[in-house]
């Protein structure tokens, strides 16, 4: 596999949290255009992982490489400007805002401010870039099923609603990489694969690099292009998706079977 082939590269990356490792010198690649999986049991590190690539939180050790740009500890901000946008476990949305803002705010890094528009525009009016932002979020709306939902408040949605909301806010943006962390997470079988076909919308119709944390063992199975495993902070397997699902490492540490 030639360098130019990975979009994402972790070198050796380490984590300690007052004296706890959550990651040891782990290192993996992630390719272009593939829909990359990494799985473990719970507290192996997976969460630990997004929040270093995105900036929230900063590396011990090791490096970070995006498009073969050192990331390594920039803040968030500027990490997610280069194109690489994610959701969290816990349904992170604004309770107040609609769902169209909220979906409008995903755009923040393809806008900006334009002070001779917004003094000069007649009252009432929107700008053109007003214009396209939110037809760009109601496009995406209606792809992952809430386009009839765009005047509820967050706070109003259900689980699923949230899940959604918060991958629709995600894609709005086009990111070169989506980083979706437990995305199927309290959903039943037929929401689960309405996100499948949301994330194979987003890698094979808008070109998006997507890698995904997961427990729900058949979306991986099924969805996957390439699986690492992890465990205690540090990579015990990676493969195709029925390789993994036969190497005895991951069934003892991931499955819990002897």
């Amino acid at each position: 596999m030639s360098a130019d082939e990975n979009m994402l590269v972790v070198e050796g990356l380490t984590k300690d949290f007052l004296g706890l490792r959550a990651l040891n010198t782990l290192s993996l690649s992630v390719r272009r255009g593939d829909i990359h999986s990494l799985i473990g049991p719970n507290g192996s590190g997976k969460t630990t992982l997004f929040n270093i690539i995105t900036g929230l939180l900063p590396a011990t050790d090791g490096r970070i490489y995006f498009e073969s740009r050192d990331i390594t500890n920039l803040p968030a901000y500027l990490i997610s400007s280069m194109g690489i946008s994610r959701t969290f476990q816990t349904g992170n949305i604004v309770s107040n805002m609609t769902v169209l803002e909220n979906t409008m705010c995903g755009l923040h890094t393809r806008t900006r401010l334009d002070i001779k528009n917004t003094f000069l525009r007649r009252p009432f009016t929107s700008s053109a870039q007003e214009d396209r932002i939110r037809w760009e979020a109601l496009d995406i709306l209606e792809m992952v099923g809430l386009g009839n939902s765009t005047e509820r408040l967050g706070g109003e949605l259900l689980w699923t609603e949230r899940q959604l909301l918060q991958i629709a806010r995600a894609i709005v943006c086009k990111p070169q990489l989506l980083l979706l962390d437990e995305p199927t997470g309290g959903m039943g079988l037929e929401e689960s694969k309405a996100v499948e076909d949301i994330i194979r919308h987003a890698r094979n119709n808008l070109g998006i690099t997507v890698m995904i944390v997961g427990h729900d063992v058949q979306l991986v199975a099924r969805v996957s292009d390439w699986v690492t495993c992890i465990d205690f902070g540090e990579l015990i397997s990676e493969g195709y998706p029925e390789q993994i699902q036969e190497d005895p490492r991951v069934l003892e540490a991931y499955l819990g079977e002897d």
